[in-house]
């Protein structure tokens, strides 16, 4: 019983659509994307906007630059 059961997961884990096997991203890194982060209190009135500017490659790893953090990009 126990070998049917693993074999019934098995057929339906490989007949599975590909989408639904991945993981969803919750802040995708794409070009043009951007996030609104509202406060509260005394930050209520200024919201912070922040997105991704571009994309650098260095040394074989891809690197994002976030525009609009306090400070510098």
């Amino acid at each position: 019983m126990r070998c049917l059961v693993a074999l019934a997961f098995w057929i339906l884990l490989a007949s599975a659509p590909a989408w639904a096997l991945q993981l969803p991203e919750y802040f995708p890194l794409d070009v043009g994307n951007t996030w609104v982060y509202r406060g509260s209190g005394t930050r209520a009135a200024v919201p912070l906007t922040i997105e991704i500017a571009g994309t650098k490659e260095f040394n074989g790893q891809s690197y994002v630059l976030l525009h609009g953090l306090p400070g510098k990009d």
